[in-house]
């Protein structure tokens, strides 16, 4: 029986997923959508020092980059009920609501250290919009630790662990992770060029 997407799903609750409803066209309405609100971000900077566990379940870290929260061709995405099911078939969820989404733009240097998700992504989705975006950073082996578990193991390490799994962002597939659950960053930008990443998290329910 082969490997499906929904097994990938249990054993490391990160996919990569390619689908028509989310095609080279739409992708590119996005892309360009996401290239006309660049000049509109805001900063999402957050330059303390410190990792901390939160009694939600999430881990707030640094981070510094650019955000907006996106157009109608990002939302028309978010809300379509056939990327929606695809989504439940992928992770066994039953029901998932949107619950955010936006664009993420990083410069030279930007990052985002390592962290879990706030409680209301119990799926993220995340997908590179351009062709420079770096790989994430992710600990699957950490998902059913604790935050006083992970942060014993990763405190001594910076905002970059080691012995972690990169996970390619490439234009034209979706990765979907279980980000409340998973720890995961975003390494520094190394690119001259800027890079573009659209997000977007879904609560089950």
């Amino acid at each position: 029986m082969p490997f499906t997407y929904a097994d990938t799903w249990l054993r490391d609750g990160i996919v990569h997923f390619a689908t028509e409803v989310a095609g080279p066209d739409r992708l590119a309405r996005i892309a360009e959508e996401a290239r006309n609100c660049r000049q509109d971000a805001f900063d999402r900077i957050n330059d303390s020092s410190e990792i901390v566990g939160r009694r939600n379940g999430s881990i707030f870290s640094p981070q510094r980059c650019r955000a907006h929260r996106g157009g109608p061709e990002l939302k028309g995405l978010v809300f379509d009920p056939e990327f929606i099911a695809l989504l439940c078939d992928i992770t066994g969820n039953q029901t998932l609501l949107p619950a955010r989404y936006g664009l993420k733009f990083y410069s030279r240097g930007d990052y985002m250290a390592v962290h879990r998700d706030d409680p209301k992504c119990s799926v993220t989705v995340s997908f590179a919009l351009t062709n420079d975006m770096d790989p994430m950073g992710s600990l699957p082996h950490m998902r059913n630790l604790s935050n006083d578990e992970v942060l014993e193991l990763i405190l001594d390490q910076g905002f970059f662990p080691s012995g972690g799994r990169d996970v390619e962002l490439k234009p034209g597939t979706l990765v979907a992770f279980d980000g409340y659950n998973v720890p995961h960053w975003r390494p520094p930008h190394c690119a001259d060029e800027g890079a573009i990443l659209g997000t977007m998290c879904y609560f089950s329910i």
